[in-house]
């Protein structure tokens, strides 16, 4: 039989591990709330810009795809962490295989998968939105260009190593206690690493950059000449998603570095959700403001569709934001 001091030891523990299974619960609910929300109050705006086509009477532009590559990001942006969120609440299962494993087979292909969405709705696909729209800002400058579409792949390899080679060492768990399981857990499972908070600096520095760069293209803009309501927007709107976006990578590059193992992922679920939310209001919102501008978003190459606002700037003042927009629309 165990001895008192064993058996009390054991009631700790498991009354620990049933407080951190509350947490992580409780957060994937407040995540998912975010997630729906929000939902609830753009859906209207989503249905407008990105389910129809312009007002009625508007000229199709040839070849132009109903479901642009942009389009496409947004939904993933919008669509792929609400699912995860779903599946995290409601405790559904890929496998029928326990998580719980030895350190040789830590693994398993269905945590994989998960694990491999979770990178595309945290960073893949927001840094790929955030990439189109700074690039849309150089137009067809094609160094500038080629400069961001390297730096975004580097960032997404860079960020992909650190997570396999920080956690190829240690077994994969979703075990808080003897007995108390996250079974499934869509997002993460509990890593014993102490250092899997660097994956949160290439980000980081990749978010800043970008908003750094944008920033310089259009208070270039703004210096040659113009002066429009929808550069203000943009520039408004850049730099609060760097903020909000920074904010919450160093909060959970923080978590994940001073909070025990077992409550290293606690953040994870809001942090997606003001990831997707903050990227899918930037897009929605710019394409109010574009719309009130009288200009055209989200259409393909076409110079009979540039933003109205900067066609005489543009041919008068080239700059090093040569023909500006001319070959991306956000």
């Amino acid at each position: 039989m165990s001895s008192p001091a064993a058996l009390a030891a054991l009631q700790k523990e498991l009354v620990h591990g049933y407080d951190n299974l509350i947490t992580f619960r409780m957060c994937n609910i407040a995540g998912l709330t975010l997630l729906v929300y929000d939902l609830l109050l753009t859906v209207d705006m989503e249905v407008r810009h990105f389910w129809k086509w312009e007002t009625s009477g508007a000229v199709r532009p040839r070849g132009r795809e109903h479901f642009s590559f942009l389009r496409i990001l947004f939904f993933m942006n919008r669509y792929l962490p609400l699912a995860t969120q779903i599946l995290n609440v409601v405790g559904s299962v890929l496998v029928a295989a326990p998580l719980q494993t030895d350190g040789t087979q830590g693994r398993i292909w269905s945590q994989q998968i998960l694990a491999f969405t979770a990178i595309l709705e945290w960073f893949a696909v927001p840094a790929c939105i955030v990439l189109y729209r700074t690039c849309a800002l150089y137009g067809r400058n094609r160094q500038v260009i080629f400069g961001l579409v390297s730096f975004y792949l580097t960032a997404v390899v860079v960020t992909i190593l650190i997570v396999v080679l920080t956690l190829r060492k240690y077994s994969v768990s979703a075990e808080l206690a003897p007995g108390v399981n996250l079974n499934f857990h869509a997002c993460h499972s509990v890593s014993p690493s102490q250092t899997l908070y660097t994956v949160f600096i290439t980000p980081l520095i990749y978010d800043v950059t970008l908003c750094v760069v944008a920033v310089y293209a259009l208070v270039d803009l703004r210096r040659r000449g113009t002066n429009s309501y929808l550069l203000q927007a943009m520039a408004q709107h850049t730099i609060a998603y760097c903020i909000v976006i920074t904010i919450a990578d160093s909060t959970n590059l923080i978590i994940y570095a001073a909070a025990e193992s077992a409550l290293r992922h606690v953040f994870d679920p809001l942090m997606f959700a003001i990831v997707s939310i903050s990227c899918s209001r930037l897009l929605l919102h710019l394409r109010e403001v574009g719309d009130r501008s009288g200009a055209e978003f989200f259409s393909e190459v076409s110079p009979e569709h540039e933003l109205s606002v900067l066609r005489s700037m543009r041919a008068e003042h080239p700059g090093v934001v040569d023909r500006a927009f001319g070959g991306m629309y956000f």
